[in-house]
């Protein structure tokens, strides 16, 4: 008669077994976990650090791009150089075709310079810029015209300009490129024959470093 009680208190005993310690087992399962003052503080330590982290990696970053654009700048210098030790001149601003409907710009004559002799021998001075010969080298991006921290649009459109008139019809689009050319105090536009110019690239006239009495 006994044996009912005696065999409930064994299976509380192999209940209590099941975890270690006996009944500590149970008392154990109350884990301690973070309080809410605790999570608002990790966070806004978290937060901290990453505002003081992404400043210093975005103007690091810029840093690099500001350097990278000088470099690209001393590489135009070299090559405007050593044009000016093959032909006694620098290349003049803009350079009409036999048609008279569009120019070549001063950085044409620089490709070969710049290590772009590839890009250089697929321009047709022949032809109009716009023209199908034309299209391999026109749709081609140089990255030594382009500074990293310029953001742009790749593309530009290029118009042609109407005598006395303000009117502007759309030629072509063109790779964008971050460097001009000085031309003056006057703003050089497409009209024929060309504004004079005061400045280093005019329009078909080549210019020596002798004539830059200003520096």
């Amino acid at each position: 008669m006994n044996q009912g009680p005696m065999s409930c208190r064994n299976c509380k005993q192999r209940q209590y077994s099941r975890y270690p310690g006996g009944s500590r087992g149970l008392r154990g399962q109350n884990r301690a976990g973070f309080t809410v003052l605790e999570l608002l503080v990790t966070f806004g330590i978290i937060t901290t650090l990453v505002s003081l982290i992404l400043p210093a990696v975005n103007s690091a970053r810029e840093a690099a791009r500001q350097l990278q654009c000088k470099n690209q700048l001393k590489q135009l210098g070299l090559a405007l150089h050593s044009y000016h030790d093959s032909y006694r001149c620098l290349p003049a601003g803009w350079q009409w075709e036999l048609t008279n409907h569009s120019a070549f710009g001063w950085a044409v004559p620089l490709l070969p310079y710049l290590e772009q002799r590839a890009v250089y021998e697929q321009v047709d001075r022949n032809q109009v810029l716009s023209h199908v010969s034309n299209t391999a080298a026109r749709e081609t991006i140089i990255v030594n015209f382009l500074c990293p921290s310029d953001i742009v649009d790749p593309t530009f459109m290029l118009y042609q300009e109407h005598a006395l008139s303000v009117s502007q019809t759309p030629i072509i689009k063109l790779p964008t490129a971050s460097y001009v050319g000085v031309f003056g105090t006057l703003e050089a536009d497409d009209s024929i024959p060309a504004p004079p110019g005061d400045g280093t690239f005019l329009e078909s006239v080549p210019v020596s470093f002798r004539q830059l009495q200003r520096g």
